[in-house]
């Protein structure tokens, strides 16, 4: 029996991508005291997201079986983490400041506004499940990015159910989707020139860290800007200024799609095994950068916090993406899906 072959380039891009998500996680900590954090965390969030979205659209080709398994891939492992996240946020004070409140509020505990990191998980949920009426529609890909764009003109798409996020992140699914395999080709080589070829990408990452040093150091506009998760108002920028920012903000992320997909390379290399897992890293990373922080906490040298980080985040990702941790994941999730359905 043949064994299928991977494709190596997105496996190395998904390797890099869940690497930047757990670092831009853990420099959410130190970004507002130490400016060359804030900087390299302004830098990945231009990004980082946008291309692992465009990869989720890409590996969605089967649109039928996306939607039949999307309750059991992404709904049910979102609730059941969402409910953990929650717990912890308030019992949490209760062992580290002595404070607890006994009954939950509306604010402090929440089943459909996902916890930090799992707003991607169910936007996944929703983007599986709709996918096939999305693609009825004429010129879906340019009416999802005037959503996208417009959403934030109102509040009331915020956090709650990741609607904000999954509206705004859905041209690049849409985009992943479209693409195909001779597509990516033809952006990894376009000349005879492999230098010419790459040099594209080259320019887009200097003009990507100048945007990051410019927002950084000349504009007023908060860091969560780049979440996309609520109105233009919150930030106090005119609407249309905040309509010409977020049309930036989308070319700057396919941009960046353009980028991996050209500078990456197509064979196996230390990051493959890391994007073949890339399921376990996501879902279980928030739980350890904890231990990171404690660890950073002991240090005065903002410098010396950052490097901590850094390679704290990439032993995270290294024990995470294994392939016995990423299997005990799977078999747990499986388990917890066969006392959730009936057996078919």
């Amino acid at each position: 029996m043949k064994t299928q072959t991977r494709n190596y380039l997105i496996d190395n891009s998904k390797g890099l991508l869940i690497f930047l998500v757990v670092l831009g996680h853990s420099l959410e900590f130190i970004r507002k005291d130490y400016e060359v954090a804030r900087l390299l965390y302004v830098f990945i969030y231009e990004f980082h997201m946008p291309v692992f979205v465009f990869i989720s659209g890409y590996l969605s080709k089967n649109v039928e079986k996306g939607r039949k398994n999307a309750v059991r891939n992404f709904l049910t492992p979102f609730l059941l983490f969402n409910i953990i996240w929650n717990l912890i946020t308030l019992v949490g004070p209760l062992f580290l400041k002595g404070e607890f409140t006994a009954l939950p509020s509306e604010q402090t505990f929440s089943f459909f506004t996902p916890g930090w990191a799992l707003w991607y998980i169910f936007a996944m949920f929703l983007w599986k499940i709709l996918l096939p009426d999305l693609l009825k529609f004429k010129n879906i890909f340019i009416l999802s990015i005037i959503a996208g764009i417009f959403v934030k003109l109102s509040g009331e798409f915020g956090s709650y159910m990741a609607l904000s996020r999954t509206i705004t992140f859905a041209p690049f699914f849409l985009a992943g989707y479209y693409s195909s395999e001779e597509k990516l080709k033809r952006f990894r080589k376009f000349t005879r020139f492999n230098i010419l070829n790459k040099l594209p990408s080259i320019i887009i990452v200097i003009i990507g860290v100048l945007i990051a040093l410019i927002f950084v150091n000349y504009s007023n506009i908060a860091d969560e800007f780049f979440w996309a998760d609520r109105s233009y108002s919150n930030f106090n920028i005119e609407i249309f200024t905040g309509i010409l920012l977020y049309i930036a903000v989308y070319i700057i992320g396919f941009a960046f799609v353009y980028v991996f997909i050209n500078l990456m390379p197509d064979k196996l290399t230390f990051l493959s095994k890391i994007g073949k897992n890339t399921l376990s890293v996501y879902f279980l990373h928030t739980y350890f950068i904890g231990s990171i922080l404690g660890l950073t906490s002991l240090m005065s040298s903002n410098l010396g916090k950052l490097l901590a980080l850094i390679v704290g985040s990439l032993i995270v990702t290294f024990i995470l993406s294994r392939d016995g941790v990423a299997r005990f994941f799977s078999k747990f999730l499986d388990k917890f899906n066969r006392l959730l359905f009936i057996k078919e």
